[in-house]
């Protein structure tokens, strides 16, 4: 018995000891344990670093060549060599837009995919870009696809595609711009229009859990919490509240509102938990923040501070600069076509409003907890 323990002893240490160097090593020869037994320890250990040297090499090819894919599950194909996957480069700025309001970026391959690793994704991407001074009508359609219908679907054939069978009601808050950039005829419309809006989105306001619910802040230099989630659980009621809303003409601080946001969704102003709604926050502006914290990052911080992050959209009134349209799109969750929607005036925007209450599609059931 002693002499069988040892004998399954060794042959245990001279399986493992095959099994390591046949992974690591390519075109590996067997070599009996006794025989490496034999060898003399410079041999050994003169192996042993040739088999280090072989790992180190590939282990830097992948330091060399940064790379914005992910590397494979298993990094060690079947002949032992390190699975070295395809690296791209970041998306290029977008080019121009053509004709139908579309764009394309690129990027390039930095390395090649090696000993099985993962291929080449997609080296070009169409967008539609949101500034393009598209139809009415296509306004109107992609706000149903993207906001009014709850399914935020792809592409303009939303009202002959199939649908989801359910939706899932929402908790919207409304974040309104009332700067003195705004015309009092402007806000006017601007209320009047978000009021109307609230009547057509798919799952009605009511008082129940199969309902929508909205608040609504408004901001110049400072912000004001108008309402909260339960206070108007009545369409009448509340679209008469939006249209209501007083006005404060001064700055632009829209990173103050889009903080104070952060402090809505919880019970105590109406919020319902994520298994009844979802979260979602509309943010109307007609230009670019003009004082207090950075917009940006307060959108940010506002859509992420949910799990999973909520949808922050982003209705740009006017006629916009550079560095105004960079901020509205960094503002909006991605991708940015689905969430950022341009309008030329307020008038526009009425127009598009107009449009879907004068040609109403059908709205999937509500579901709690889909």
């Amino acid at each position: 018995m002693a002499h069988q323990a040892v004998f399954n002893h060794e042959r245990l240490a001279e399986i493992r000891h095959h099994h390591l160097l046949a992974r690591m090593t390519p075109n590996y020869e067997y070599i009996p344990f006794t025989r490496v037994e034999n060898m003399e320890r410079g041999t050994v250990t003169m192996l042993l670093a040739v088999v280090l040297a072989l790992v180190v090499r590939e282990v830097s090819a992948l330091a060399l060549n940064p790379f914005t894919t992910p590397p494979t599950k298993s990094v060690v194909n079947f002949w032992g060599r390190l699975k070295i996957d395809c690296g791209v480069s970041v998306w290029s700025a977008w080019g121009p837009t053509n004709s139908k309001g579309y764009r394309i970026h690129t990027r390039t391959i930095l390395r090649h995919p090696q000993n099985g690793g993962a291929p080449c994704p997609p080296l070009t991407e169409t967008d539609w870009d949101p500034w393009f001074n598209s139809s009415i009508q296509q306004k109107a359609f992609r706000m149903e696809e993207r906001l009014i219908s709850g399914q935020n679907t792809q592409g303009y054939s939303f009202r002959t595609k199939r649908q989801a069978s359910t939706i899932k009601p929402r908790d919207f808050l409304f974040i309104l711009d009332m700067s003195g950039s705004i015309s009092s005829a402007d806000y006017a419309r601007e209320k009047d229009n978000i009021a109307k809006l609230i009547g057509v989105i798919c799952g009605t306001i009511g008082p129940g859990n199969d309902n929508n619910r909205a608040a609504v802040i408004t901001f110049s230099t400072d912000p004001v919490i108008n309402f909260d989630f339960n206070d108007h659980l009545n369409l009448a009621d509340l679209q008469a509240a939006v249209r209501n809303l007083p006005k404060v003409s001064k700055s632009t601080c829209t990173g103050k509102a889009l903080d104070l946001g952060q402090t809505m969704f919880v019970a105590s102003k109406g919020a319902r938990s994520d298994f009844i709604s979802e979260k979602e926050v509309v943010v109307l502006t007609d230009g670019k923040s003009n004082c207090g914290p950075n917009a940006v990052n307060a959108a940010l911080a506002l859509r992420n501070s949910r799990r999973p992050p909520l949808l922050l959209f982003v209705f740009a009134i006017g006629n916009h600069n550079a560095a105004s349209r960079q901020e509205m799109a960094a503002m909006a969750s991605a991708p940015t076509s689905y969430h950022l929607f341009h309008f030329t005036s307020f008038i526009q925007f009425e127009q598009v409003v107009d449009f879907i209450i004068s040609n109403p599609f059908g709205c999937a059931p509500i579901e709690v907890g889909r």
